[in-house]
């Protein structure tokens, strides 16, 4: 998610964290950071885009954490 739209959901819930408060370069660089550690990592990592509404963030991670459960034989 562009840090614009992330900080913006984070001050229309109220209650700014100290991280929250920080410059949109902050969250930019964290986020470039996170993304290049993920393209580096291969399947390690999985990048959920988060721009729907929250069901609809919920139920991607929850289908990625059952596929990766159920190729590990875990479920």
């Amino acid at each position: 998610m562009a840090p614009e739209r992330g900080v913006g959901r984070a001050r229309t819930r109220g209650g700014l964290t100290r991280i929250d408060r920080e410059s949109l370069e902050f969250h930019a660089k964290i986020r470039r950071a996170f993304l290049n550690l993920a393209g580096a990592s291969g399947s390690r990592f999985r990048v959920v885009t988060a721009d729907a509404g929250m069901e609809r963030v919920a139920q991607s991670v929850e289908r990625l954490v059952l596929a990766a459960l159920k190729a590990r034989s875990l479920l």
